[in-house]
């Protein structure tokens, strides 16, 4: 009998030990591990800010709580100062990205307020426009927020809201698009908005 309680005790601390370890790790890969990962974006190096994006993607995939957790730091991230540094373009840029990559409805606000964002590089793709590749990628859940800001004081703005909606496409976005249309007062808004249009139609 004694053999038997000595045997189960043993049984019982290994399995306690096994868990804690599981439970240790568990703790490292969450609020710290992202915290650092999310760091890792400011990196000079592209292979770090690479490497984290990837890491930081597998971590979403374990858990709708890791999941929630890597996209507040990331919306986090992109109302930072420091990330909307041109020195640091590179984490705001790959913040966006994944913000993107993962549809994360939750960053639509934060993402339309920087609709503008770019690191100083400015051309007629939307390659330097952040803010409007993720929004793109999430989609359809966006209209409502490009909505709001194809009424925005700054022409620029309303410029990329149709850019975003244009790509977007759907009855929805043809809609939204439309009505632009037919209050919008700057030239070059119109031309903007005319050519999302025909995007958007297709």
């Amino acid at each position: 009998m004694k053999m038997v309680l000595v045997v189960l005790s043993f049984s019982c601390s290994l399995v306690l030990a096994a868990f804690s370890q599981v439970a240790g790790e568990t703790n490292d890969r969450s609020p710290s591990s992202v915290g650092q990962l999310v760091e890792d974006l400011y990196s000079p190096d592209p292979s770090v800010v690479t490497g984290a994006q990837e890491k930081l993607i597998k971590m979403s995939h374990r858990s709708v709580e890791s999941r929630s957790e890597i996209e507040r730091r990331l919306v986090d991230l992109l109302d930072e100062p420091r990330a909307q540094q041109v020195t640091y373009s590179n984490a705001w840029y790959a913040s966006a990205e994944l913000l993107g990559n993962l549809k994360a409805t939750q960053a639509i606000d934060a993402l339309a307020r920087h609709l503008d964002y770019t690191n100083g590089i400015v051309g007629l793709s939307t390659a330097h426009v952040p803010a409007v590749r993720a929004l793109v990628k999430i989609g359809k859940p966006t209209i409502p927020a490009l909505s709001v800001a194809l009424s925005d004081d700054r022409p620029s703005i309303r410029s990329l809201a149709a850019r975003a909606l244009g790509d977007i496409g759907g009855h929805e976005a043809v809609s939204v698009l439309g009505n632009a249309a037919k209050s919008e007062r700057d030239d070059d808004v119109k031309f903007n908005i005319a050519k999302a249009l025909q995007t958007a139609r297709r």
